[in-house]
């Protein structure tokens, strides 16, 4: 789990960065379209697998009895963050007169991600999958 925790630190640092070289390339007026649209596919794509990476750690860090009620509080977090973010990030463009300070902040929120992720300690670890197999198949398609 360690390696997966680092994983993630990993990709929060690299989505600093970019956001950081999009805040650059703003502020100096050197960014154009399609260093947005490269920047946005990297981003997303690395928001992927930070996803799913985060999902997989979570039941690592936190006891199985309170693993839905963390679950539920990310989703009720995401849906906040999507639907505020653009608002703040709206505000904040308005008042500078310009992207770069939106995406310096946006920069700095995936610097606080990495630095929390840092100090995540596993609660108990969980045995490995055992490779799939045909006896494993018809189990689980028995009880579907």
């Amino acid at each position: 789990w360690r390696d997966l925790r680092g994983a993630l630190v990993a990709v929060d640092l690299a989505r600093a960065a970019l956001f950081a070289g999009l805040a650059l390339a703003s502020a100096n007026a050197s960014g154009t379209r399609w260093l947005v649209f490269g920047v946005a596919f990297v981003i997303g794509t690395l928001s992927v697998f930070f996803d799913s990476g985060l999902q997989t750690l979570m039941p690592s860090v936190i006891d199985d009895d309170m693993l839905i009620d963390a679950n539920s509080q990310m989703a009720v977090a995401r849906m906040a963050t999507l639907s505020i973010g653009p608002l703040v990030g709206g505000i904040l463009i308005a008042l500078s007169g310009g992207f770069a300070i939106a995406f310096f902040l946006n920069a700095a929120t995936f610097l606080v991600s990495a630095a929390f992720l840092t100090m995540l300690r596993v609660v108990h670890g969980r045995p490995a999958a055992s490779r799939c197999s045909s006896s494993s198949l018809r189990l689980g398609m028995g009880c579907l």
